[in-house]
């Protein structure tokens, strides 16, 4: 979806821009110019910022959090004040594909998709029975929903509600009590809040694990002649993960769909390094509540 509405950072010119994985602190969401100011007291911001939006009648926030690499990777690098963002864009909407299925979302944060008439009658397609996909306050998602909560589970570290065994290739569910620390799902009414501008939800969640870091790919988007720093949003990776096949993986099969055309993510290496112009990398793959948000699956008046 095109958006023209809606003010983003201005980086300063001479800022260096990275590839690759690295680990970065969450300072902070939707902030505003006092707060943006404070944290970067050597740049001017004109006028506060816009995080909503409406186009063509549909209503619409940019969630952008704001972020800090880790001492870590200052001292191991050379990198010294490398902060970015990366934003999901929430709109008042089903997530609908080409071939008229909806994502369907359950009460742990997990995301399928169904036609209408098997979302009514939850029939799971085979995959999702064998990977005990969970029924439990299943309704459609809104658009851009899936992708936020993912990003938020991998930062809050959240247990998967399943349990995975590597031997026979099965998942099975976790006690009861297990599964209850594993939901995560947005209240309708959580969002509403959200796409109306008020991001506290997300503000609270942050604040019950403030020092916890995710690992996010880094790229550098090319646009009118320009270079931009660029952040893999689909893609966040658990801070405790070490090896990174899956995630060029899943990169190359992103970029054979068309998704990030102008990015370059530097060598499937996943070293974090300062953007060298001129050769993109080509990848190849390695070898709820209850309420139905939608009436008909439609955006409610």
């Amino acid at each position: 979806m095109a958006l023209s509405k809606g003010q983003q950072t201005k980086e300063p010119v001479g800022f260096d821009r990275y590839v690759g994985i690295a680990p970065f602190y969450i300072s902070g969401v939707n902030m505003t110019k006092t707060e943006m100011q404070k944290m970067y007291p050597d740049r001017q911001y004109d006028k506060e910022f816009e995080y909503t939006f409406e186009k063509d009648g549909k209503k619409g926030v940019f969630i952008t959090f704001q972020l800090k690499l880790n001492d870590e990777h200052k001292e191991a690098y050379g990198i010294k004040g490398f902060t970015t963002r990366v934003s999901f864009v929430l709109t008042d909407e089903p997530r609908q594909s080409k071939e008229g299925k909806y994502q369907i979302i359950n009460a742990y944060g997990n995301s399928i998709w169904l036609t209408q008439e098997d979302f009514k009658n939850k029939t799971l397609p085979e995959y999702a029975v064998k990977s005990c996909f969970s029924t439990d306050g299943m309704r459609p998602a809104y658009n851009g929903e899936a992708e936020l909560i993912d990003f938020l589970k991998v930062f809050l570290r959240v247990p998967d509600y399943r349990n995975y065994n590597r031997d026979t290739n099965t998942w099975s569910l976790k006690s009861k009590e297990e599964m209850e620390q594993s939901l995560m799902q947005f209240e309708v009414s959580d969002i509403k809040k959200l796409i109306a501008g008020n991001v506290s939800i997300i503000k609270e969640a942050l604040s019950f694990q403030a020092d916890n870091q995710i690992k996010l790919l880094c790229g550098v988007r090319t646009s009118d002649g320009k270079e931009y720093q660029d952040i893999c949003s689909r893609l966040p990776v658990s801070y405790g993960i070490t090896k990174y096949e899956k995630v060029y993986s899943q990169l190359a099969e992103m970029k054979k769909n068309g998704s990030y055309p102008n990015t370059d993510f530097g060598e499937p290496d996943s070293k974090l390094r300062p953007f060298n112009a001129g050769s993109p990398t080509s990848f190849t793959k390695p070898s709820t509540d209850g309420e139905d948000p939608f009436k008909d699956f439609m955006p409610a008046a």
